[in-house]
């Protein structure tokens, strides 16, 4: 990781904002895009914001974060959500010299991540986000996938946290640390889905074994520590890397990019399963062959078909 004496002149640099100045005035120029109903919600959650940290407890940093999120939200023109709070709160770590400072490089970390991600009043994207994750831990473990469908256990049971927050609403400050290190340094926002993936297929067994349990199980799964960060991002890496590139372009067009989210919602809801490519086909997905089975009546298959595919109408069933 970065070392702590380092880590808020590096994140500044990675995220592109050193010596940048903030217009932390924007808010007064207008109305706030804040309710009064939105301002209580925000005021709740900042008294609940990093207790156990202490200057975090101060009338200043409590005003400071205020300020700051009131900001956000009008210049975005969004409505505060639940989980800002939580991404703001590490930059006040990091010894920054100002609020200007704190604030930009909080927007710069949700532009590059999650820019969508929390915008809308319907939380579309975040929702679609879920979705995907959900399509991918059905590619990687068929069987882990079938168990939690059949319990009820879907992605935003347990997932809405990681991705909303950057996993930092359930984990240690110094682990959150260890994580946005992580993720600046790999400068991929991608990596925010296969991270939440490989938490989850971590402790496969364990949920599968803790059956009607399983639901206090998925609870409970948050990285653990600063070494269990430096696995688990690996881990995330082997399994993107297995994953067909299709789906990696979709989840970018869909959740960063924000493009052609109509045809990436119906297909989830018609489809929800990993669709791979003809590229992905032809070359196989992370080095290794694939058995192509068409699904089409026989005589579909009989007029055209892709070399080296199966007809699945002959086998009686598809697996």
């Amino acid at each position: 990781g970065i070392p702590a004496a380092l880590r808020g002149r590096v994140w500044q640099i990675l995220l592109g904002v050193v010596n940048k100045k903030a217009n932390l005035e924007v808010w007064a120029e207008g109305e706030s895009a804040l309710t009064r109903e939105d301002l209580q919600v925000l005021r709740a959650d900042l008294t609940r914001t990093r207790q156990d940290i202490p200057h975090f407890k101060t009338p200043q940093v409590q005003s400071d974060m205020e300020a700051l999120l009131t900001v956000y939200c009008t210049r975005r023109s969004v409505k505060y959500t639940q989980g800002l709070n939580e991404i703001l709160a590490p930059f006040f770590e990091l010894g920054l010299d100002s609020t200007g400072a704190i604030f930009n490089a909080f927007y710069a970390l949700i532009q590059k991540f999650i820019p969508n991600t929390l915008r809308g009043h319907d939380l579309k994207t975040l929702r679609r986000s879920l979705e995907l994750l959900r399509v991918v831990l059905r590619y990687h473990s068929p069987r882990l996938s079938n168990f939690l469908e059949a319990a009820g256990l879907h992605p935003d049971l347990y997932a809405t946290s990681w991705i909303a927050t950057l996993f930092a609403g359930d984990c240690a400050m110094p682990v959150v640390m260890a994580v946005w290190d992580e993720l600046l340094l790999g400068d991929d926002p991608l990596l925010v889905h296969f991270l939440a993936l490989s938490l989850v297929l971590e402790k496969e067994e364990e949920i599968m074994d803790a059956a009607e349990d399983a639901a206090a199980c998925m609870r409970q799964i948050k990285f653990t520590s600063c070494a269990h960060v430096a696995g688990r991002f690996a881990e995330a890496r082997r399994l993107m890397a297995a994953t067909p590139r299709a789906f990696r372009r979709t989840v970018h067009r869909a959740t960063i990019q924000d493009q052609a989210n109509a045809e990436v919602d119906a297909l989830l809801r018609l489809a929800p399963v990993l669709v791979i490519s003809p590229a992905d086909i032809a070359q196989g997905v992370h080095g290794e062959a694939l058995v192509l089975l068409d699904a089409r009546p026989s005589a579909g298959f009989v007029a055209a078909h892709l070399a080296g595919s199966h007809e699945a109408a002959g086998t009686g069933r598809v697996d």
